[in-house]
């Protein structure tokens, strides 16, 4: 299994967005001659990444994604696709809504017109909503989007750990058991299947590692009594 990388881990105060790869991105993929300003999509995109109650979903885990996103573009079918979906799978976040994915692939759709064609704002939206990893995904790019987004389950234990106290500060409105019950019933479906990781390359990378982070957890949440 690769080594991962640990200059791809980085802290929250050295998480600065790319404006030239956003430009370049947004560039390739537009239908219009020339090239469209992206001023006012670029600083919602960014204003949203940095709202104070985002722990997690926030600039840190955005350049992460586009860091594992790197690693296996050689890949992917779609790669520009997957990454488009990258940049706001999470631009909207309000910790206790339900439809957080729908929401963002609504916001992309809005700010999209007229840039791409509809079958790339299709293909994203759908992407988008993948990330509720409620459904096994229906195509390589899902995949890929998926293993993406999951990625950070397979990285060192301090850095796990920590993502799971960012993820438990963004939910301050519901109680300890009701956080860590829904926590430990997502990893247990998770571990449930065959495989975490869908496509090869993020299986042979962070599978092992992502089930002993997961069971690690889970026996951490039972000395405190949160398993029962």
């Amino acid at each position: 299994m690769a080594a991962i990388k640990m200059s791809s881990i980085i802290s929250a105060s050295d998480a600065v967005l790319d404006r030239e790869r956003f430009d370049a991105l947004w560039g390739r993929c537009s239908t219009l001659d020339g090239t469209a300003s992206t001023t006012h999509v670029w600083d919602n995109v960014v204003k949203r990444y940095m709202e104070k109650h985002r722990h997690y979903h926030n600039p840190r885990h955005l350049i992460f994604c586009l860091q594992q996103l790197d690693s296996s573009a050689s890949l992917m079918e779609d790669k520009d696709a997957i990454e488009m979906a990258i940049w706001f799978h999470d631009v909207i976040f309000e910790p206790m809504a339900s439809d957080n994915e729908e929401r963002s692939a609504g916001l992309f759709k809005i700010v999209a017109e007229g840039h791409f064609s509809s079958n790339f704002v299709d293909t994203v939206s759908d992407i988008i909503v993948a990330t509720k990893h409620h459904d096994a995904p229906g195509s390589s790019n899902k995949a890929y989007m998926l293993d993406i987004d999951l990625s950070s389950l397979g990285i060192p234990w301090m850095y796990f750990r920590q993502d799971c106290i960012d993820l438990r500060a963004e939910l301050t409105g519901i109680s300890d058991i009701r956080f860590y019950s829904g926590k430990l019933k997502f990893f247990n479906t998770l571990i449930s299947r065959p495989r975490i990781y869908f496509t090869d390359s993020f299986f042979t990378r962070y599978e092992l590692e992502a089930r002993r982070n997961i069971m690690r957890y889970t026996s951490l949440l039972e000395t405190q009594g949160y398993c029962r």
